[in-house]
């Protein structure tokens, strides 16, 4: 029987507000170590799989099975704007018929296993690094906050459809997310993930190429969000790769942080992590939560300001540097995507 799990987080904007804003420090939860404001797992719990070890235990059949990711998110007592739900608007959304092309290979499949919960999938995107090797995706398909659950076993598969793994499958050997989803902030719902290069194939990104990634950008501007719905239309199974086109939403909620984008789509579990697509050449957020005592045909994720750039720049004992691109001195706040060689 297929499981899925299921992430359920009760939203109080006002608190958590200030829980972002003032709370004292606090243990890194358990399997995870806290270093400079980011949250990952070092040492005998870091991610360990080697690329044959994926391969074998990530077959098409069990990456079929494993359970999609709930958004599930309940909406706190204050009333939404009734502006934002209230018209409805016609969806724009498409299954690819053509996710090994690029740059829809860049998109895949993330897939893992909570201990004590079972194996799980997500969405992630390649983006743009010196090490050619990071992924962008939410942070519950790293660590589930419910449970206190580190994710293990994590792997991606770029191009992913209808059970084909035409670029493989690469296990994750790093993961890092903000502390502040640690302690269940949607606000910085976001992960990132590093993958080894592969010595017959080379980088990742080389093989399958990467999006840009962009941080501080304008939020009222149209976006693609790109993920493994399999729910949200009769259609959506998880096996497809699933476009959707929207302007700019306001998240009507707050949990410590930047506000967040929202998107109307009707992606659901599965898309978790997705990434959110600016002029056809940045990630600048990615799929997180929904409200669906509100709506079934929205979803929000976080907005990709200077915390999520910090995390870009960061190295720590568990997270080696990325080498970001630099110019005159710093990192940019947009890099480019690049096209790969396949």
């Amino acid at each position: 029987m297929r499981v899925a799990v299921r992430r359920a987080l009760i939203i109080l904007a006002t608190s958590l507000a200030a829980l972002g804003a003032a709370a004292p420090a606090v243990a890194a939860p358990p399997g995870l170590t806290a270093e400079d404001g980011f949250l990952g797992p070092a040492g005998p719990a870091r991610p360990s799989m080697d690329r044959a070890a994926a391969r074998d235990y990530w077959t098409p059949a069990r990456i079929a099975a494993a359970g999609p990711l709930d958004l599930g998110a309940e909406a706190p007592p204050r009333p939404a704007p009734e502006r934002l739900f209230a018209a409805p608007q016609t969806l724009k959304a498409s299954i690819l018929t053509n996710p090994g092309a690029y740059p829809n290979r860049v998109h895949g499949k993330l897939v893992g296993t909570f201990p004590g919960l079972g194996d799980y999938s997500c969405s992630a995107t390649v983006v743009s690094s010196g090490t050619g090797g990071l992924l962008t995706t939410a942070g519950h398909c790293a660590y589930d906050v419910d449970s206190g659950t580190v994710a293990v076993n994590i792997a991606f598969a770029p191009g992913y459809s209808k059970s084909s793994l035409p670029y493989g499958v690469w296990p994750i050997t790093h993961l890092i997310v903000d502390k502040r989803w640690g302690r269940g902030s949607l606000d910085f719902d976001y992960s990132m993930m590093q993958v080894d290069p592969d010595p017959a194939d080379g980088t990742l990104q080389s093989v399958v190429g990467s999006r840009g990634i962009g941080f501080n950008q304008p939020r009222k501007q149209r976006l693609q969000a790109y993920g493994y719905p399999a729910k949200g239309n009769k259609e959506y199974n998880g096996d497809r790769l699933v476009r959707c086109e929207s302007g700019y939403l306001p998240d009507p909620y707050r949990s410590g942080g930047p506000r967040g984008r929202g998107m109307r789509c009707n992606q659901k579990e599965g898309s978790s992590g997705g990434g959110w697509v600016s002029k056809h050449k940045y990630v600048v957020s990615n799929t997180s939560h929904g409200y669906p005592r509100i709506s079934s045909n929205l979803f929000f994720g976080p907005y990709y300001g200077a915390a999520t750039k910090r995390m870009y720049k960061a190295k720590t004992s568990f997270w080696p540097s990325i080498k970001p691109p630099k110019r005159k001195g710093g990192v940019p706040n947009l890099i480019g995507p690049k096209r790969g060689q396949k």
